[in-house]
């Protein structure tokens, strides 16, 4: 049976219509995915675009305050904030239903007394006084004084510089039977034994030793102006003895800053570290080393230099150390938390809360219920107060528990949204607090722990205001020289002692002292120890000292 022309013609007309549609979807689709991959580009760009903006702004404007609207932080979080509300009421109706007493409430802190910021009154400063007397002109003759009108103003005098003459006389005494027979003379001159000092038979006394290093090391002062200081008062000191003298300082004083590590290695319940770079000076190009501070407990402060910021550098000073060690989730201490006996990680709020400050231009709202939450935490315990340990950590149950519980429930639903496969900076916070998720919470095993590594960072800053000055080290040498220096005004510092002045005592007694006593020159120590010396004999620059008896505690402890 034949088919008709004009069926034919309309088949022909439809597969031809089929035909065109499906090059037109073909075009389509080959259109949105060039579209998709174009808009896939551009986000990389954007991402690229931000963390440029933010790398630049602050290598131009340096490191901003972490600081958010309080406004829009509350506006952001009004919603969560309801649901944690009630989530806090059920766990206070918990706890008070309990056996357990139920943990302090934290109340208000109470509001600090602003400070005066009117006019000091000098007189009631230490310090000597000289009288200007300004009598009227024309006074007459017979004029009674009947009072005076006081007032002060604060004055300076150069300090100066003296010239110490070591003297030590011979007399000549009657010699002994023997030592006539060697000599052949009857009599003998005796005089004293050159003292011990850093340098012997140096320039230099301790006071101006301690100068020079408290005027690089704790106000950031170079060797190079410090030596055109000299030069305006007359004196021909030069830098390279500067050198010698802080290279013969640290021979002695590194010994302290190992007895320090070595008890904060054996006894500290937590350090907290943190890590820094410093150029160091070679023939043709300066290379790249770097700083560690770590703080132990409320003890020491101590700083070790490496040339290398890897895992070996970290396993020197810190691989024998059991306790909580406290840091910025910087992959080089991995090597530490995966020892069966290593440190256990504590990780820090404040490196968390960062980066969603970085986040806040790129995505706003996210940014700020983030930032809301981890605030929220440190207002536990900032309102909880001085409080013991104990009592701290209960609160810390109570209240902080809750909100992050809440926190990491938020996060893991916005990590499910397609941001989960982003490199924006708001998904790389909210995969730093999933990633770091123990460490973060360790705070809530142990009321000793802060939610912050701040302290270790501010020990830093001294290190690289520094820095900006002296812009780099000579040598590795150089840099194990700052970093026993700088352990030891930084530990000064901690126990309110003044780093010029320890500085002096130090180089004072650390010749003549025993070296397996040298832990109690530290600055936790030096109180007691200062306190056992004569300071008739302390006083002077040099001469001879009687070094007294270790304590019974400290010998059973040894």
């Amino acid at each position: 049976m034949s088919t008709s022309p004009a069926l034919n013609a309309e088949t022909a007309s439809e597969l031809a219509s089929i035909d065109a549609a499906l090059e037109e979807l073909s075009r389509v689709r080959r259109e949105r995915d060039q579209v998709a991959h174009e808009r896939d580009e551009y986000k990389k760009a954007y991402e690229i675009a931000l963390l440029s903006l933010e790398r630049l702004r602050r290598q131009l404007f340096g490191q901003k305050a972490d600081k958010v609207d309080a406004s829009q932080l509350a506006l952001a979080f009004a919603e969560v904030e309801k649901r944690l509300k009630k989530l806090q009421d059920a766990g206070a109706e918990q706890g008070a239903s309990s056996d357990e007493p139920p943990p302090a409430t934290p109340g208000k802190k109470a509001k600090k007394k602003a400070e005066p910021h009117g006019r000091r009154r000098l007189e009631d400063l230490d310090l000597p006084e000289e009288r200007i007397v300004l009598r009227p002109l024309g006074l007459v003759e017979g004029a009674k004084q009947i009072g005076e009108d006081v007032s002060y103003r604060l004055g300076w005098r150069r300090a100066s510089h003296v010239r110490i003459a070591v003297v030590r006389p011979r007399f000549v005494v009657a010699s002994d039977d023997t030592t006539a027979a060697e000599t052949g003379s009857a009599t003998t001159v005796i005089s004293a034994d050159a003292p011990d000092e850093l340098v012997p038979r140096g320039m230099l006394s301790v006071d101006v030793c301690a100068k020079i290093l408290a005027d690089k090391f704790c106000d950031h002062l170079p060797f190079h102006r410090q030596e055109q200081r000299f030069a305006r008062l007359g004196i021909g000191l030069d830098r390279t003895t500067m050198c010698r003298y802080a290279g013969a300082f640290h021979e002695l004083g590194k010994l302290v800053v190992d007895a320090m590590a070595t008890e904060a290695r054996s006894s500290a319940h937590v350090i907290a570290t943190d890590a820094t770079g410093i150029l160091v000076q070679e023939l043709d190009r300066c290379r790249r080393g770097h700083f560690f501070v770590l703080i132990a407990d409320r003890d020491h402060v101590f700083f070790r230099y490496t040339a290398k910021h890897n895992g070996d550098a970290v396993k020197r000073f810190l691989g024998d150390f059991s306790g909580y060690l406290q840091a910025d989730a910087c992959s080089v201490y991995d090597a530490l938390f995966r020892e069966p006996e290593g440190p256990t990680e504590v990780g820090c709020l404040a490196h968390a809360r960062r980066n969603f400050v970085y986040s806040v231009g790129s995505d706003k709202k996210r940014a700020h219920v983030a930032i809301a939450f981890l605030d929220k935490i440190f207002e536990v315990d900032r309102l909880a107060g001085d409080v013991p340990p104990s009592e701290r950590l209960a609160i810390r149950k109570a209240r902080a528990a809750p909100i992050f519980d809440e926190l990491y429930r938020w996060t893991h639903e916005q990590l499910a949204t397609p941001l989960g496969q982003d490199r924006t900076p708001i998904a790389k916070a909210l995969r730093y607090l999933v990633n770091h998720q123990d460490a973060l919470r360790r705070p809530l095993e142990d009321g000793r722990l802060r939610l912050d590594n701040n302290p270790s960072e501010l020990a830093l800053r001294s290190l690289v205001v520094g820095r900006r000055n002296w812009l780099f080290v000579g040598s590795d040498e150089h840099a194990e020289i700052t970093a026993t220096v700088v352990s030891l005004v930084a530990s000064a510092k901690l126990h309110k002692l003044d780093p010029e002045l320890y500085l002096r005592d130090l180089a004072r007694v650390m010749p003549t002292w025993p070296k397996p006593r040298f832990l109690e020159l530290a600055p936790k120590y030096w109180a007691a120890t200062r306190a056992r010396l004569d300071p008739a004999e302390l006083a002077p620059p040099l001469g001879p000292l009687r070094i007294p008896p270790r304590v019974q505690a400290q010998a059973e402890q040894a």
